[in-house]
């Protein structure tokens, strides 16, 4: 009717854009369509007057918001705000809501002052509307846009306040209020029940969000990208890493295929699968992650933005864990104190986070009165912010608190803080919480340095017991790599559990058959899995799972050639190391996953040393190789072997002591490696290795031994 040029027709074309953008993907096409219809052609057709171009303003600023055009997005709300006070007047209602729709923006931008400015200007405007039911929604939004603001300052009971306010309007309101988007209200409120550690009605709400979302938008909807880190945050906290996990690497790619890596908006999801990977040990893909988050986050909003400061935090700690120079932790740290402070104040709850990981670094490097007066300073933040509510990033708190007390021998006062984080874990989440069991650990050595050698014991086996639930629901999510990660921050716990076994006081001489058995679980994860998975795939018969395990075979002998080839050789190949060698970690991890969940039929049995005694043959000896160090504060640099035998007479796994641990690994290991590369005669590792053991037990036996303590 009016030709394909016709303004009508582009403003028809635009309508289609805001669809795009409202409710699919096409963030590309719609981008196309308002460049070529609003700014080539309407933007000059059409004024504030007209019914359409406020709508198309406010769709286009997110369509900016979107890409990481944010000086657009801004300017283009300017212009929004300007159409809407000239069209309607400073006191219209419509006029607040552009102002609501502004202060979003300048949330996000870290523009906090005029964000408060422009939402106490909009809330004014529309409390002389408040009675008016049609009207009630751009009050609610104003208000709740006010909470997430709230809850960045930490202002907690105010963002509560302003929560329950904004529930009371629309309970009381006498018609459902139209416009009102609950799945943006709850996309937005969810991160900010996690701060207040409102978990239940967080999963409650994502639970119901996600869902909702995948029918209206489907599975892969750019709209799930903020609910899915919402819910992968609230696993982790809760210490459901295998979810966190599966969450994390769906949000990723969901991200990354609809904005790429370098996105602002694809940040979060590499911040979470930072976060799950330092959790795990796995600090060199933590690293990897953050910088990339970093980068982004820099790059738009500048190096200072709260975003920035966050993301410096994890750095410096993920740094500190790697073993970098603690001159260069310490400097990342002091730049996002310096940030969080001057965006925020020093009297907010994110600037006490970043307090935490200060007084980390600072008790590593023994400075004690440093990491009290941070440690003092971050609880007294969290007090006056939650009243007297305990709050669950109190607990971390108390911990380190307590760190600082034990490494200053203070133990009765390490004991009182440990106690009091643990209360915390329990109260939230459970007595199996990882970050409870870690707790009952440092208590188990609190009581052993206070000779209460009973509830060490207690303590320490609580420990390892929920150690091997998690890590066999956890394990099988994992790679090889990471399992060996994850193994190297727990492995001390099991080796403390030796040193009490073995150190010949009368509490713990009951301890080595279960010494025993907690050496055949660990071996039996820390081995290669390989053969096994291999078996169980074979064996299985789902097609999709052989065809993914081929694949992993074929892309990781790819792999390895590709790891002899020259750089040129790479790049005459477009081979990209880093992420071939991702795409196969992650197929192992698949496939590893599923054949798990294959051989959980067979395989849930956990086979103790009675049940070797059982398999051996009468004059047979299976023999543990257990390793640890004696124990005194801290672990002392005296290293000795136990070789820990079994017979089949059903007698407890009896103990050859070999003391001299420090000198086989090192003196008498390179002289035996040396021997069998210069194929000369060995004239001293019988006797280091063999002989202890062989004097100890009949020369006519048969040994069954795998010395795990040396593959660990």
């Amino acid at each position: 009717m009016f030709g394909t040029e016709a303004p009508e027709t582009h403003l028809a074309r635009l309508h289609l854009a805001n669809f795009y953008l409202d409710n699919t993907n096409k963030i590309s096409d719609a981008s196309k369509i308002y460049e070529n219809s609003y700014t080539k052609v309407v933007s000059k057709e059409i004024g504030a007057w007209h019914k359409d171009h406020l709508d198309i303003l406010n769709h286009m600023a997110v369509l900016y918001e979107l890409t990481d055009k944010y000086a657009e997005a801004s300017s283009t709300l300017d212009k929004a705000g300007y159409v809407a006070a000239s069209k309607y007047s400073k006191t219209d209602y419509q006029y607040a809501a552009e102002l609501t729709n502004i202060s979003r923006l300048e949330i996000k931008l870290g523009l906090y002052e005029k964000a408060e400015e422009h939402l106490n200007e909009a809330l004014k405007i529309l409390d002389g509307f408040r009675k008016e039911d049609d009207k009630k929604v751009y009050l609610v939004r104003a208000i709740e846009a006010q909470a997430t603001l709230y809850g960045i300052k930490g202002m907690f009971d105010e963002a509560e306040d302003a929560l329950d306010k904004s529930a009371k309007i629309i309970s009381r309101s006498r018609t459902a209020l139209v416009g009102l988007d609950d799945l943006a209200t709850a996309r937005e409120l969810s991160s900010l029940f996690i701060q207040l550690g409102r978990y239940s009605i967080t999963e409650d709400i994502l639970t119901k969000l996600i869902a909702e979302s995948e029918k209206l938008y489907g599975t892969n909807s750019l709209r799930l990208i903020d609910p899915l880190v919402d819910q992968g945050r609230l696993y982790l906290a809760k210490g459901d890493y295998t979810e966190a996990d599966k969450i994390a690497e769906r949000v990723n790619k969901i991200a990354t295929d609809v904005y790429g890596e370098t996105s602002t908006k694809t940040a979060p999801t590499q911040k979470l699968l930072a976060d799950i990977d330092y959790t795990i040990g796995d600090y060199d893909n933590a690293e990897k992650m953050i910088l990339k988050a970093l980068a982004s986050q820099e790059k738009q909003f500048g190096r200072n933005h709260i975003e920035v400061a966050k993301s410096l935090s994890e750095l410096a700690l993920i740094k500190f864990h790697k073993g970098d120079k603690p001159a260069d932790v310490e400097k990342i740290l002091v730049e996002a104190r310096e940030i969080m402070g001057t965006k925020l104040g020093k009297d907010n709850p994110q600037y006490a986070e970043i307090l935490k990981n200060v007084a980390t670094v600072s008790i590593s490097q023994k400075k004690y009165p440093e990491a009290f007066s941070v440690l003092t300073q971050a609880e007294a933040i969290w007090r006056a912010k939650t009243g007297t509510k305990t709050n669950i990033n109190a607990a971390a708190i108390f911990t380190l608190t307590g760190d600082v007390y034990y490494q200053i021998k203070n133990y009765k006062q390490a004991e009182e803080f440990y106690t009091s984080a643990r209360d915390i874990y329990e109260k939230y989440f459970s007595r199996t919480h990882p970050e409870y069991v870690k707790i009952l650990s440092k208590q188990a050595k609190v009581y052993y340095q206070q000779k209460d050698f009973k509830r060490a014991k207690r303590n320490i086996e609580e420990a390892l017991n929920n150690y091997e639930i998690f890590i066999k629901e956890y394990f099988p999510a994992l790679s090889e790599r990471e399992k060996a990660k994850y193994w190297n921050t727990i492995k001390g716990d099991f080796e403390f559990y030796n040193t009490l076994a073995f150190s010949n006081l009368d509490d713990f001489k009951d301890l080595s058959g279960k010494v025993y058995d907690y050496q055949l679980l660990t071996k039996a994860l820390l081995l290669s899995s390989s053969i096994k998975i291999r078996e169980r795939i074979l064996n299985s018969t789902d097609e999709s799972l052989k065809t993914s395990y081929s694949l992993w075979v074929e892309k990781k002998e790819f792999l390895t050639n590709a790891l002899s080839m020259s750089t040129q050789q790479l790049a005459d190949n477009g081979i990209d190391l880093n992420a071939l060698n991702g795409e196969v970690e992650k197929l192992e991890k698949d496939s590893s996953q599923k054949s798990e969940l294959f051989g959980q039929s067979f395989d849930d049995k956990k086979i103790k040393y009675t049940d070797v005694q059982k398999a051996i043959a009468k004059n047979d000896v299976a023999i543990e190789m257990v390793r640890y160090r004696h124990f005194d504060h801290t672990f002392t640099d005296s290293i000795v072997y136990v070789a820990l035998y079994v017979k089949n007479d059903n007698a407890r796994p009896k103990v050859v002591l070999l003391p001299e641990g420090h000198r086989m690994e090192t003196r008498f290991f390179h002289y035996y490696r040396n021997s069998i590369i210069s194929k000369m005669p060995d004239q001293y590792s019988y006797k280091v290795f063999w002989e202890p053991i062989q004097k100890e037990l009949a020369p006519q036996q048969l040994f069954i031994c795998l010395p795990m303590a040396f593959i660990i």
